[in-house]
């Protein structure tokens, strides 16, 4: 008799300390950044996200989040995993909501085919982002005025402002 006792009293603890260290706070919350993206007191803010915190030994967004600037403009949306990377289909807009990029991360890097637009709606460039972080090819390229700069990862005409807006793209990737 006194065995089954100390036997369940065991399993007993063994059960409270596991499921503790298995699970984490969520909160689902605003949380507010400054104009360097570092968190804040809102009355400072610049932007907010709208997600879920997962809170352990560090923070970690799950699930949908989305950003807005303080005066309510979305800048973007998208998914993070259990793990908090990003995963999934992320869409980021300009501030008149017009799409700006859209794409999609897998564990926390750019994957497949993303699509740039210019403020104006038309379609910038589409990028193809194969499983390697650093690498990525030119799908298409057009100007402001939807002028065909690059097909199919070939020139149509490469010249100083195509390779400045390139540039520019690279710098909004990474």
């Amino acid at each position: 008799m006194i065995f089954k006792k100390n036997y369940y009293c065991c399993l007993g603890i063994v059960f409270i300390i596991f499921s503790g260290s298995a699970s984490c706070q969520k909160i689902t919350d605003t949380i507010f950044y400054n104009q360097d993206w570092g968190i804040c007191e809102k009355p400072i803010a610049a932007y907010y996200r709208l997600g879920t915190l997962a809170i352990d030994s560090f923070w970690i967004y799950t699930g949908r989040v989305r950003d807005y600037t303080i005066k309510g403009y979305q800048l973007m949306e998208g998914e993070y995993s259990i793990d908090g990377f990003k995963n999934g289909r992320f869409i980021f807009y300009y501030p008149d909501g017009k799409i700006k990029a859209s794409g999609l991360y897998k564990d926390d890097k750019l994957y497949g085919e993303w699509i740039w637009n210019y403020p104006n709606g038309n379609e910038w460039a589409i990028i193809n982002s194969p499983s390697d972080e650093k690498q990525f090819q030119f799908v298409k390229y057009r100007d402001a005025n939807g002028k065909s700069l690059l097909e199919n990862g070939l020139p149509m005409q490469l010249n100083s402002s195509t390779i400045a807006g390139i540039i520019k793209l690279n710098f909004f990737i990474y």
